[in-house]
C-alpha cells in the first residue's frame, strides 16, 4: 500500500528521439545479386530507450513512398537498450530480385513497430536509391516438335522436340 508520503515515479514527458542516419551500401547493384547494407541508428535524447529490443526493418520499392505493395526484403531485431547519445549498426544481407526496376529505392525504417515513445518517426526513416541493372538471362524456344508414335487416349507417347537457347547467356 501507497501513503502520502511515499514517492511515485511519474514520467510525464519522455523525450525520446531514436534516428536512423545513413544506409551504407553500392547504389548499383544486379539482379540477383547480394549485397550488404549497413542501417547507421543514433539515439538523439538524452534518455536511453524505453524499449530494449525493437525491429529494423529495409523495403524495396519502385518509388520514392512505402507502401503495400513494397517488398520486404529483410527484418533485424535489435535487442539492447540503446544509451542517450550512441549508436548502433545493422548489416542487412540482401539479395536483389529478379525483375526489380531499374531505378528503385530501399526504405529503411528503425524501430518499426514504434515500440519506443519517439517524439520524432520522420527521422526513423532513410532512402537509398539504386540502379538496378539486368542481367542477361537465357531464353529457350521450343521448335520442330513432332509426335513419333500414334496417340491413344490415356497411352504415353513419344514426342521429339528441339530446344534452342536464343538469349544472351549459354546454359
Amino acid at each position: 500500500t501507497l501513503s502520502l508520503h511515499d514517492a511515485l515515479p511519474i514520467l510525464a514527458s519522455y523525450q525520446l528521439d531514436l534516428a536512423l542516419t545513413q544506409i551504407d551500401g553500392p547504389a548499383e547493384v544486379e539482379w540477383g545479386q547480394t549485397v550488404t547494407y549497413t542501417l547507421h541508428v543514433h539515439n538523439n535524447s538524452t534518455l536511453p530507450t524505453l524499449a530494449s529490443s525493437w525491429e529494423d526493418v529495409l523495403y524495396m520499392s519502385s518509388d520514392n513512398v512505402l507502401s503495400s505493395t513494397d517488398q520486404l526484403i529483410q527484418q533485424v531485431s535489435h535487442a539492447t537498450v540503446l544509451e542517450a547519445g550512441e549508436d548502433y549498426t545493422v548489416d542487412m544481407r540482401v539479395t536483389i530480385p529478379y525483375g526489380a526496376s531499374a531505378t528503385s529505392y530501399l526504405i529503411a525504417i528503425t524501430d518499426y513497430n514504434s515500440e519506443n515513445v519517439d517524439i520524432n518517426i520522420n527521422n526513423n526513416v532513410a532512402m537509398k536509391t539504386l540502379t538496378i541493372n539486368p542481367v542477361p538471362t537465357p531464353d529457350l524456344t521450343i521448335s520442330e516438335v513432332e509426335v513419333l508414335d500414334d496417340i491413344v487416349a490415356g497411352q504415353a507417347a513419344r514426342v521429339a522436340y528441339k530446344v534452342t537457347n536464343v538469349g544472351e547467356v549459354n546454359i
